[in-house]
């Protein structure tokens, strides 16, 4: 890997000598929320701190803040620990669902979502509607929890499958199922969900 900086969405584009970087915004960083791990995108005399003028901190200093801080989130708080098993939890609904459609004899294609919903609309499964609805159900209120307001209104009002149009009952009833999947797995288990949830 190279010390100087990359522009671009995707650092590994740095290898083709022909992309004219000038038209990219440069990324200074980001986290990966599967790996829980952060990127740099700069060199480490961009962050060097005998340099460091708290009136003005550089780009770098700036990224390698706030990122780290995401990271750290994501390892040392129980929100960190709510998404990442939610993201666990949607991993294995969507293992469910394929598992489904492969057994009904369905080729796989991307988005597999659709090709889902194509199939509950050819034959009733209620398993495979709970998988999908369940996998749905994670994604509302992960939309919810990282403040996407608009993106949830619009899934709300879009007419996709939410039997559970409040808040409040959309999380009672995925942390029912959260508690279910944490049980059934041996994931760190969270208390099941209360009457005033």
């Amino acid at each position: 890997m190279s010390d100087e900086p990359v522009s671009g969405w995707d650092p590994s584009i740095a290898v083709l000598a022909d992309v004219d970087f000038s038209r990219f915004k440069v990324r200074y960083g980001g986290i990966d929320q599967w790996a829980l791990t952060a990127f740099y995108n700069f060199r480490r005399e961009d962050v060097d701190l005998a340099k460091f003028d708290p009136e003005q901190p550089s780009e770098a200093i700036k990224t390698n803040l706030h990122e780290t801080v995401h990271v750290y989130q994501l390892l040392a708080t129980s929100y960190g620990h709510y998404t990442q098993l939610l993201r666990d939890f949607q991993s294995n609904q969507v293992l469910r669902i394929i598992q489904s459609l492969l057994a009904r004899g369905v080729g796989l294609r991307a988005p597999v979502v659709h090709q889902a919903l194509t199939e509950l609309k050819k034959k009733r499964s209620d398993e495979l509607g709970l998988d999908l609805y369940l996998w749905y159900l994670a994604e509302m209120v992960m939309i919810f929890l990282e403040h996407d307001h608009e993106l949830y209104a619009q899934q709300m009002l879009s007419g996709l499958p939410v039997k559970y149009p409040s808040l409040a009952e959309q999380f009672a009833l995925l942390n029912h199922y959260l508690h279910q999947y944490c049980r059934n797995t041996g994931r760190s288990t969270l208390s099941p969900p209360g009457p005033n949830i």
